[in-house]
């Protein structure tokens, strides 16, 4: 309830609204995505690269926490 409202009122000062998928809207909105479809297929590019590709995602260097 509290994330709504606080979507709400960001709403009224020009700002993006909180959720999971802030990043993927800000990147959509700043490239000029108009339609709903943009986060679709950005949704349905990711869930490809990561069935396909998950042999170079395995290859990402993670950061040492350890240290």
């Amino acid at each position: 309830m509290s994330q709504g409202l606080a979507n709400v009122v960001t709403g009224f000062f020009g700002g993006m609204g909180g959720c999971a998928m802030i990043g993927q809207s800000m990147i959509n909105i700043k490239s000029g995505a108009r339609m709903r479809l943009s986060g679709i297929l950005a949704a349905l590019f990711l869930l490809l690269f990561i069935l396909f590709a998950s042999s170079l995602i395995e290859q990402i260097p993670m950061l040492p926490w350890s240290v």
